[in-house]
């Protein structure tokens, strides 16, 4: 009997062990980590020698692949460099733009996402440059094997590539988790050789404190997360030409890392340096009252707070925060997203116009014909009950939903912005 139970034992485990070492139906080459030098780039010896690093290493991590990238894919994940109109930009007496923009983007995501923001900032006289994050831009596999001070070495990279390049203020903008390591580089202030930065802009910010680490399912993901079974949240097919749709485990352990030295460091020392934060109420992905926390109470320079809402007037939390028309029924948007609050409706990936990418996981391995039904072209806001929001589940009982991907009132937010950084910064400058 005794022999029997053992024999049965060992089935189960053994059983058990198989299972955490299949990997799911979807699981392609591009979950694999690449062989490619993830930080190459970073050695290069000025930023336009780091945009071609940054192509070669795309191009090395994505050979494998069944359907590689092509030139225009791998264009728009590279990092890029918009320089203002020096005939509506006059440059100082040196000869250089006068301000400059670092734009960092998010956890999964690509320079791609800031790219319309970055026009912005250029076309009002700034020289904008975006990194790309080790890890990003390649395949989601590579999540596996970069995290936060790699993610660091790459916004210090960029600062540094300013010296000499400007003659005034830089700042950083960043997208989510961009903008928690703009954060952390200012509040460390690891490196000597970066310029100063006179203000932080932060989309969506990834700034919500240290994650519980007594939550039981990240301590279960951190015992099993070596299997292939639990190294992704989700793993889908590729299709997001600009960024990753499986999301990797092994990222969210980087990503607690930074809250962490953040919450960590902000408690003592309140961030004082100016401050512009654009948040959605509905944000899926950034819980919005931690945001307006760390807005209200760990900030302490000069500030201002953009909250997209559908609820109206009503008591704020503190002071400098200032409501935005969230819902567009003339688009179909019924609230800003947080995957959708950078980009402009005209966006050639992510716009309103028939061909654009559109994000239906929420169906996906749910309800079939609803999944169908949200990726058909066809289907658009002013002939079907398609709407664009966050896959909230009051937003999925009443409407056919597709995650909004774009901002309708993009170009208005960036004036008001970038004039409040004409009266943080000096217009003269």
């Amino acid at each position: 009997m005794r022999r029997t139970l053992l024999i049965v034992f060992g089935l189960i485990i053994g059983s058990v062990v198989v299972w955490l070492n299949l990997k799911p139906g979807e699981w392609g080459a591009e979950h694999e980590p690449s062989a490619a030098d993830l930080m190459a780039p970073l050695q290069a010896p000025d930023f336009a020698a780091y945009i071609e690093a940054s192509r070669r290493m795309i191009v090395e991590a994505t050979a494998a692949l069944k359907e590689p990238p092509g030139p225009e894919q791998i264009e728009r994940r590279l990092p890029f460099v918009l320089t203002p109109d020096p005939a509506t930009c006059p440059p100082s007496g040196s000869g250089l733009p006068r301000r400059g923009v670092l734009l960092v983007h998010g956890l999964s995501d690509s320079p791609y996402l800031v790219r319309d923001i970055a026009h912005a900032f250029a076309d009002r006289c700034y020289l904008a440059r975006a990194v790309l994050l080790p890890g990003h831009g390649t395949v989601p596999g590579d999540l596996q094997r970069a995290g936060l001070e790699a993610w660091m070495a790459a916004v210090s990279y960029g600062l540094e590539s300013f010296a000499g390049a400007i003659d005034g203020p830089l700042v950083l903008a960043g997208y989510s988790m961009g903008v928690g390591l703009g954060v952390l580089q200012v509040i460390e202030n690891t490196t000597a050789d970066s310029p100063e930065i006179a203000a932080i802009v932060g989309f969506a910010p990834a700034l919500h404190g240290p994650l519980d680490p007594t939550d039981a399912r990240l301590a279960f993901l951190q015992l099993v997360s070596d299997f292939p079974r639990f190294q992704y949240y989700a793993v889908r097919r590729q299709i997001d030409p600009v960024k990753y749709e499986s999301f990797a485990v092994a990222a969210t352990f980087e990503y607690m890392a930074l809250q962490d030295r953040i919450g960590d460091l902000v408690s003592g020392m309140p961030l004082s340096i100016p401050f512009f934060a654009v948040v959605s109420e509905a944000d899926l992905t950034v819980p919005p009252a931690n945001i307006l926390d760390f807005f209200c109470h760990r900030v302490e320079g000069r500030r201002r707070l953009e909250l997209y809402s559908n609820h109206g007037q009503r008591l704020l939390p503190c002071k400098n925060i200032f409501l935005r028309r969230a819902a567009w029924p003339e688009d179909g948007v019924l609230e800003i997203t947080h995957v959708g609050i950078t980009n402009a409706p005209d966006n050639p990936v992510y716009g309103r116009q028939s061909g654009a990418y559109v994000n239906c996981h929420h169906y996906q391995n749910e309800d079939e014909a609803l999944y169908r039904a949200c990726r058909d072209p066809a289907n658009r806001p002013q002939n079907s009950r398609i709407r664009y929001g966050e896959p909230s589940p009051e937003n999925l009982q009443q409407h056919l939903i597709r995650r909004g991907m774009f901002n309708p009132d993009l170009a208005s937010l960036m004036s008001e912005l970038l004039d409040w950084l004409d009266q943080t910064l000096g217009a003269g400058t």
